[in-house]
């Protein structure tokens, strides 16, 4: 309580308005620092020292067999995503053939 006192013991006065501010004329005028946006999150801890007899692991692309990257980011084609792609394609085919069977069976009657 006795540190209370004696912070306000002088009179605290409020700062004027901004308009009355006296500024010195050879004063810098100092920006922000730039701020690069950050990803949310913990940052994943890439300095991690390994254990004693500890070897790095060596990820492979099921795929293709390479260390460059794995089957997630593979740049080939996935095998499941070019087969449904090829039937797409069939399928698209045939309903267009089917829609041309099907106007002129309107225009006959």
């Amino acid at each position: 309580m006795e540190t209370y006192r004696s912070t306000y013991e002088e009179p605290v006065y409020p700062f004027p308005e901004p308009c009355d501010w006296e500024i010195p004329a050879n004063m810098m005028v100092v920006k922000p620092p730039i701020m690069d946006t950050c990803q949310a999150g913990k940052p994943r801890n890439r300095t991690r020292i390994p254990s004693q007899g500890e070897e790095p692991i060596v990820r492979r692309c099921s795929r293709r067999d390479s260390t460059t990257h794995n089957a997630t980011t593979c740049p080939g084609l996935v095998p499941n995503k070019q087969k449904r792609l090829e039937k797409l394609v069939r399928h698209q085919v045939v309903t267009q053939k089917e829609k041309g069977k099907g106007q002129k069976g309107l225009k006959r009657r």
